[in-house]
């Protein structure tokens, strides 16, 4: 995960902004809760991952900058929503 944004303005334009940013990565979306039951938009670069290609996207987000990229595991994500951001 390189992003973790609450508003869905917010989302649109923070998933415009790291799809320049990493246009070789298919970047997908992903609404769930956080741990206070709040809605929270995570941000991936691809999706799932297996545990050595998540540690190599995270290691390449932190190179350029993202401070608050990490492999993160859940089963409470859901399906894939940037094909609705694309459209906003």
């Amino acid at each position: 995960m390189i992003a973790t944004v609450y508003q869905g303005d917010d989302v649109v334009y923070s998933f415009r902004k790291l799809s320049k940013m990493y246009p070789e990565n298919d970047l997908e979306v992903y609404r769930t809760t956080d741990s206070r039951g709040k809605q929270v938009y995570a941000i991936t670069l691809g999706g799932y991952l297996d545990s050595a290609e998540a540690a190599r996207r995270v290691d390449r987000a932190r190179e350029g900058g993202r401070k608050d990229a990490y492999r993160w595991q859940s089963q409470n994500w859901g399906g894939d929503v940037s094909e609705e951001l694309e459209r906003n």
